[in-house]
C-alpha cells in the first residue's frame, strides 16, 4: 500500500502493528524518493529514478485533462450535456487515479532503492534513520 498524502509528517506508527509499520515505511520511502527525484544518484537507483520521472509525466498531463473536464462539467448548460460530461469526467478521474497509483509506487521504489544503495538525498537523513528503525520492527 502506498501512502503519500497524509500531510508532511505522514501517519502515526504503532511498532507492534505490522501493517502500521509498513504504511509508515511506505510513506518514508516515498518522501525519500521525492527528495531524490532531481538529484544525481548512484547507478543502483538511477533506473528507479528514470521510472519515477516517466510515471510522473503522464500524471501531469492527466491532471490537466481532469481539471479541464471538471471545468467543462461545471459550465454545462443543460442536463443532457451534464450527463455526457459526467461520463467523460469519470473516465478522466479513473485514468488520473490509476496513473497516480503508478507514480506513487514508482516514487516509493525510488526511495527504497536509494536507501538500499546507501544514498541519502539532501535533507533526508532523518527519514533514513526512521526507515532503519521501521525495518528493525518488521519480522524476519
Amino acid at each position: 500500500m502506498v501512502v503519500v498524502e497524509e500531510g508532511a509528517r505522514g501517519s502515526e506508527v504503532n511498532l507492534a502493528d505490522h501493517s502500521s509499520v509498513l504504511r509508515r515505511l511506505d510513506f518514508v520511502w516515498t518522501r525519500v524518493g521525492q527528495a531524490a527525484l532531481d538529484q544525481k544518484l548512484p547507478k543502483p537507483a538511477a533506473r528507479s529514478q528514470q521510472a519515477a520521472r516517466e510515471a510522473g509525466r503522464p500524471l501531469r498531463v492527466l491532471e490537466r485533462k481532469l481539471q479541464d473536464q471538471q471545468q467543462r462539467r461545471t459550465k454545462a448548460s443543460d442536463a443532457t450535456e451534464a450527463m455526457r460530461l459526467d461520463s467523460t469526467l469519470a473516465s478522466a478521474r479513473t485514468a488520473y487515479e490509476q496513473q497516480k497509483r503508478l507514480a506513487d509506487f514508482a516514487m516509493l521504489v525510488l526511495g527504497r532503492d536509494c536507501l538500499q544503495a546507501g544514498f541519502v538525498p539532501n535533507g533526508s537523513e532523518g527519514l533514513k534513520d526512521e526507515a532503519d528503525e521501521l525495518r528493525k520492527a518488521l519480522p524476519g
